[in-house]
């Protein structure tokens, strides 16, 4: 979704996202040209409401780093789990 937002791929976009974890943490300046970018990831996340930008360069984007049958793995049970979860919605009501 952030790609899609921001025009730009995914590897540039989890770069982004790293780079403004360090900004906020300090350990680089602000980069003025980029503040475009970081008020569309901060939209993005707004309009989402469910993790922040930050929540999620901490707890979510590291599983990219995982190996990859372990990544495909992992996501095929999240997509399981989020049908599964969709369905139940559907049913109760």
């Amino acid at each position: 979704m952030l790609g899609i937002q921001l025009q730009q791929p995914i590897n540039d976009v989890v770069s982004l996202l790293y780079r403004m974890q360090n900004e906020a943490k300090g350990k680089i300046t602000q980069n003025v040209l980029g503040k475009h970018e970081t008020l569309a990831v901060q939209s993005v996340f707004d309009v989402l409401g469910t993790i922040t930008w930050k929540s999620f360069v901490n707890s979510r984007l590291p599983l990219l780093k995982l190996p990859e049958n372990v990544h495909s793995t992992l996501f095929a049970i999240i997509d399981n789990f989020s049908i599964h979860i969709l369905s139940e919605n559907i049913i109760l009501r």
